[in-house]
């Protein structure tokens, strides 16, 4: 699932795989490593372009491969500027049995709408073209932007709740796509 000339489109923004080329690689270090991607998300050790590259080999490609979706590569439409990442994640040994909704935007591109776009792009792509049911979005409580933008992006707030899939005792914000049921009848883990 690496192949260069896939692609969809929202209104302004180009969704691609990431491939591990050098510039896809730099990029993800780039984003991965800015101030407001950790305060969110945490450090992930991507700190390298070979590090990048074994991410890309060895879990994005995997993923597409598996469920027929994964990480996406954000561009500018118009201009092919890279602007952050979306993703859609279903681990190989989740209990959960829809995907989570993500996405990352450079910090010079924030406040420009591309989040929200971004995240309804994708969860409108993989409910249409690969017939999943709904997705649901994780954030921490603290994170107001994360918050505001999967609202923005068309999903529910279901509630405060300890993530178990996250760890014993993380507790985070629950969302949901329109129309899903209670999100424990997913699997997704949640105790009050």
């Amino acid at each position: 699932m690496s192949d260069p000339n896939f692609f969809f489109e929202s209104e302004r923004l180009r969704f691609s795989y990431w491939l591990p080329t050098d510039e896809h690689c730099e990029f993800l270090v780039k984003l991965w490593n800015e101030p407001l991607f950790i305060a969110g998300e945490g450090n992930t050790g991507i700190d390298t372009v070979e590090k990048a590259r074994t991410r890309i080999v060895e879990r994005f490609i995997p993923d597409h491969e598996r469920n027929g979706y994964g990480q996406y590569l954000v561009s500018l439409k118009d201009s092919g500027k890279k602007i952050g990442g979306a993703s859609l994640t279903l681990l190989k040994d989740s209990a959960i049995s829809l995907p989570d909704v993500g996405f990352a935007i450079l910090t010079e591109e924030t406040g420009k709408g591309y989040g929200p776009e971004a995240g309804r792009a994708v969860i409108e792509w993989v409910m249409r073209e690969r017939g999943v049911e709904g997705v649901f979005g994780f954030c921490s409580p603290k994170n107001a932007r994360s918050r505001r933008t999967m609202e923005k992006a068309g999903l529910e707030f279901r509630g405060i709740h300890k993530l178990l899939q996250f760890g014993p005792d993380v507790n985070g914000c629950c969302y949901a796509t329109p129309g899903l049921k209670d999100p424990a009848e997913y699997n997704v883990g949640i105790s009050k």
